[in-house]
């Protein structure tokens, strides 16, 4: 019997692909790829912050709009998976959110942390806010090169 060969650690290229989307149904993703959004989503909270739901749904509403912009969802149904699937942690009460750190995280979403804190060079919600505002735009630079060399072909 041979031994199944280890998955590949996610990397930058990983995430880069799903930031640029839109319309991403996180229930319909696969595991793989769920956590690679929610490991975006949970960079809404910085280390060691704790709001309380109110400002924790205020904070993801704003991400939905920004760096989780990927995600067709709202911000409650953001809030409960980032909570059941370990991403962030909640107080018994509901009163405090936190960011669960990386090294707490299950073996399926650690990788994509730490692939996120690389690609991101930091651990803070700008430095992640930063890096997906530059994939997003590298992708719209992209489509419209692709664009213009099409109608550049076409009038030909």
């Amino acid at each position: 019997m041979t031994a199944s060969a280890p998955a590949a650690r996610p990397g930058t290229a990983d995430l880069a692909v799903l930031v640029v989307r839109r319309g991403l149904g996180i229930g319909r993703l696969t595991d793989e790829r769920r956590q690679a959004v929610l490991a975006v989503a949970a960079a809404a909270l910085a280390a060691g912050e704790a709001p309380g739901e109110r400002d924790a749904s205020a904070r993801l509403a704003d991400w939905l709009q920004g760096p989780a912009a990927c995600l067709d969802t709202d911000a409650a149904e953001l809030r409960r998976w980032l909570v059941d699937t370990g991403w962030w942690q909640r107080d018994g009460f509901g009163r405090a959110y936190r960011r669960t750190p990386s090294e707490h995280l299950g073996p399926q979403a650690r990788p994509w942390a730490d692939a996120l804190r690389v690609a991101a060079g930091a651990d803070d919600p700008a430095a992640v806010a930063a890096w997906v505002a530059g994939r997003v735009a590298e992708d719209a630079q992209r489509r419209a090169e692709r664009r213009q060399a099409a109608a550049g072909a076409a009038a030909r």
